[in-house]
């Protein structure tokens, strides 16, 4: 059942907001205590940070050494375009928490140039090699800068890790993205491969994203044209 503080949150995130509901939400909030209650709705509300935001700030109330809450309220206030804030909270995290993959990761998301994205995105692969966040934005990066057998590289390995860890959305996610890569790079038998196994998922989970699934069938059918013509 749901309690009253999600109930009241859940109007924030939609079209009933106002000074009665805000008011309501703030009090609640001041009451609970129950920090993984209240991780768990930071996580729900990560698209609505005027919600998540407070949530986690009660959090470090609480306990004023919660890494992840400090992690989560960084990128909320990323995703809010607050750039200055998010370097704030993590000033505040790195004095109370040693320099790990999480905290590169940080750095890197507020990197004020790829090169400088890539060296802490690198650094947290010193601390994790298996840090995915940092495998796929290795990939990404690569990509777009033209550097393609380390794209391929640090895209591959995000797709083992996620196989690896049962991670399905992600697993699904790093197929399209490296069938996509492969595609693009004009090697059409790796890439139907990769973006045959997106379609399967979509077949037995359901959990594809509709435009993703839809680029996937479009650039499978140009595969099928391109595979045609050059045995033809």
């Amino acid at each position: 059942m749901q309690d009253k503080l999600e109930f009241i949150a859940d109007k924030l995130a939609g079209s009933e907001s106002s000074k009665d509901l805000e008011s309501k939400f703030s009090l609640l909030l001041s009451l609970e205590t129950d920090i993984d209650k209240l991780y768990d709705l930071s996580e729900k509300y990560t698209p609505y940070p005027h919600i998540a935001i407070p949530i986690l700030e009660r959090i470090l109330e609480i306990d004023s050494n919660h890494k992840k809450a400090y992690i989560r309220m960084i990128a909320s206030y990323y995703l809010a375009g607050e750039d200055d804030a998010a370097r704030k909270i993590l000033k505040e995290l790195e004095q109370i928490h040693s320099e790990d993959s999480d905290i590169c990761s940080m750095r890197a998301m507020l990197a004020e140039s790829k090169e400088e994205e890539i060296k802490w995105y690198l650094k947290a692969l010193d601390y994790d090699p298996g840090d995915l966040i940092a495998q796929i934005n290795l990939g990404c990066l690569y990509w777009r800068r033209g550097e393609h057998e380390k794209a391929q590289y640090y895209l591959e390995r995000s797709l083992e890790t996620a196989e690896s860890k049962g991670l399905l959305q992600d697993t699904i996610w790093a197929n399209y993205r490296l069938g996509s890569f492969l595609f693009e790079r004009g090697n059409y038998g790796k890439a139907e491969e990769y973006l045959r196994k997106v379609v399967k998922f979509a077949k037995q989970t359901g959990q594809v994203d509709r435009r993703a699934l839809k680029e996937t069938r479009r650039k499978l059918a140009q595969i099928k044209v391109k595979i045609k013509s050059s045995s033809g």
